[in-house]
């Protein structure tokens, strides 16, 4: 179904303002020009509004819609295959898996499909993947609903729920909900369903969360609203068509259209862009705009209705990359209509910041060119502007906390730099090391080799106005001024003061971000590893060993006997339990990072131990190492 369009009136933004209220910085450039996913049948079809699933290394499917019979435009939703076959992918012959339904709510067009994997029981059966769809029952294609159905397999058959739809239109006059992605929250039956609505005066973007595990009985909460700051012009539509969540960035990426064309019936312009996930779950932040896509990069007038390759739950394929799946049409509108395919490359931080884990720092005011300096040991107190002596108190060791923020603890008392809502709110100081927001600095390049460094907590901007020794180092508004801006100079590496692991001794290996230690409770090789809270029971207690002659340990469960193992090499490799055969695999790198916790990294795969969601039961993977706080580990010796 072709989309009626009302414009946007939202205010205009400054592109300052972006600069400032942004919590992190991404940016990102194109790999290769879009091409053809595959061509369309001969004569007047159309194919747009794509969906894509990546299921393993040598497989997607590509959900999308299209019209059945050559000129009639009447949306039904296909599927294809795809095989990577000699490094080239190969997509199969078009399937349909199911049309509009004759005196129902979607009598009209069925359209903007969307795929997640999970655990949905319903009318006494199991379903393992659930498919959210738009459906209409007027021609003039106002009042689209969203609808779900479920099927044993990705290819189908799909069976539609009988109480449909789950989000209905607010009227019957303007456009209603649709173009609608979902992200699973628990790799079962709850999913977040994020969606276009459109009430008459305006365009948003909503995001609403289901629990499905019991199809027949399901709940929802309220739906919320996603900030459109940074998206809108106050001129020209915008309005989201996917999105997806990146869980080691804590960070979700949506493909926006731009700039309505009344006459192509679509978009000319579609925006990627990035914010982070608490901003985009209280409604609030600024979205970052990493990449346009119009005609002067895809050589085609409408560029519409886009989604990202992802993996069966909804998250991002890859660490350094977003894959964009894109319905582009030529100048003669609906028949021209295709699905073409490219490829962006990510880079963390706004102009790169080149800052390490474990490395010492030293920071130098522009303005004044004293440095940061903290001498007292005790809590709160203030930091001050020194010339640089290079005492243990005037250098700063980096942990990286975010995708561009940072901790920073001064090497001579172990404080953390830190700025808080208090009686005296504009002093920067120093205090223990707990972990909190006011503890974490953002840090982005404001001109040249210098860079501003402001609070996560509170906003304000690192600040350096006096010109002597011993003048206070404040936390106001980041105003681009000459004393808030740092040069920040590497020292070397740091002495790592984390405790020493004590080989053949056991340990409880609990996760930074979540709290939920390392679990297995299965005997069976391969059976996978999971997080649950800490009860104390064997299955959660771990033997490091040393292995003689290597850098290396073998991690071996109390209550199985068997080791911890990673065989995968690709992304979101799984991690298990096995029985001990000295391989690689069952090797692990176990690092210090400075800050209390290690990382743990295979020593087959380079992947990192990592777990992306709070809760019971949830799994254990293999990713590449990013610094976040979900790929850092404290380890607890206990008996």
């Amino acid at each position: 179904m072709i989309k009626k369009i009302v414009l946007c009136l939202s205010l205009t933004l400054l592109i300052l303002a972006s600069l400032v209220t942004s919590t992190f910085a991404l940016t990102a450039s194109a790999e290769e020009r879009m091409s053809p996913l595959f061509q369309k049948s001969a004569g007047d079809y159309y194919n747009y509004a794509p969906c894509m699933i990546q299921t393993d290394e040598y497989t997607k499917y590509v959900y999308y819609c299209s019209n059945r019979v050559s000129g009639e435009i009447v949306d039904y939703i296909c599927w294809r295959k795809g095989t990577l076959e000699n490094g080239v992918w190969v997509w199969g012959e078009e399937n349909v898996a199911f049309g509009p339904s004759q005196g129902e709510w979607d009598q009209c067009h069925v359209c903007d499909p969307d795929i997640i994997k999970g655990g949905f029981s319903y009318n006494g059966h199991t379903y393992t993947w659930a498919m959210t769809y738009l459906g209409v029952a007027q021609w003039d294609c106002n009042a689209n609903q969203i609808g779900i159905a479920f099927a044993d397999s990705i290819e189908g058959p799909w069976v539609k729920f009988s109480q449909n739809p789950i989000i209905t239109a607010p009227n019957m006059t303007s456009w209603g909900v649709g173009q609608d992605s979902m992200i699973s929250l628990d790799q079962s039956g709850r999913i977040r369903i994020i969606y276009r609505y459109s009430d008459g005066t305006d365009d948003y973007c909503r995001y609403q969360d289901f629990d499905f595990s019991d199809v027949n009985s399901y709940t929802a909460v309220s739906s919320k609203l996603v900030t459109q700051q940074g998206l809108t012009d106050g001129i020209s539509h915008t309005c989201s068509s996917h999105v997806i969540y990146d869980s080691i960035r804590e960070t979700y990426f949506m493909a926006a259209e731009h700039i309505w064309d009344e006459q192509k019936r679509s978009c000319r312009e579609t925006m990627i862009a990035a914010l982070p996930k608490a901003d985009f779950e209280a409604g609030t932040g600024c979205w970052e705009i990493l990449y346009r896509y119009n005609q002067s990069n895809t050589g085609y007038v409408s560029n519409h209705n886009a989604a990202f390759c992802r993996d069966p739950y909804g998250c991002n394929i890859a660490s350094d990359k977003l894959a964009v799946v894109m319905s582009s049409g030529e100048t003669n509108g609906l028949w021209t209509f295709k699905i073409n395919e490219g490829t962006l490359k990510l880079v963390d931080g706004q102009y790169s910041t080149p800052f390490s884990t474990g490395r010492i720092y030293k920071l130098i005011n522009k303005a004044n060119r004293l440095v940061l300096d903290n001498w007292s040991s005790e809590n709160s107190s203030a930091c001050y502007a020194y010339e640089w002596t290079g005492v243990h108190n005037q250098q700063w060791v980096f942990t990286k906390t975010g995708v561009n923020d940072y901790k920073l603890i001064n090497h001579w008392t172990g404080k953390a730099l830190d700025n808080y809502e208090s009686s005296t709110p504009e002093i920067a100081y120093v205090w223990d090391d707990v972990s909190a927001l006011d503890q974490r600095w953002e840090i982005c390049r404001a001109d040249d080799q210098y860079y501003y460094i402001r609070n996560i907590e509170t906003g304000r901007a690192l600040t350096s106005a006096g010109t002597t020794n011993g003048s206070a180092i404040t936390a106001v508004n980041y105003q681009g001024l000459d004393t808030q801006k740092w040069e920040i100079v590497d020292c070397g590496k740091a002495e790592l003061s984390a405790t020493i692991i004590e080989s053949g001794r056991n340990y409880k290996i609990v996760n930074r971000y979540t709290g939920d230690v390392l679990d297995n409770w299965n005997l069976e090789n391969g059976a996978m590893c999971y997080s649950y809270i800490w009860t104390g029971v064997n299955n959660q207690k771990w033997k490091i060993s040393t292995l003689s002659g290597e850098p290396a340990y073998i991690i071996e469960n109390q209550r199985s006997g068997r080791v911890l193992d990673c065989y995968g090499v690709e992304k979101y490799s799984d991690v298990y339990i096995w029985d001990n055969v000295s391989a690689s695999d069952q090797h692990w790198k176990i690092e210090p990072l400075n800050n209390g916790y290690f990382k743990i990294i295979n020593c087959k795969s380079d992947l990192a131990l990592t777990q992306s969601i709070q809760g019971n039961g949830n799994q254990i993977f293999g990713f590449a190492y990013v610094g976040a706080e979900q790929q850092q580990w404290e380890l607890v010796e206990i008996d």
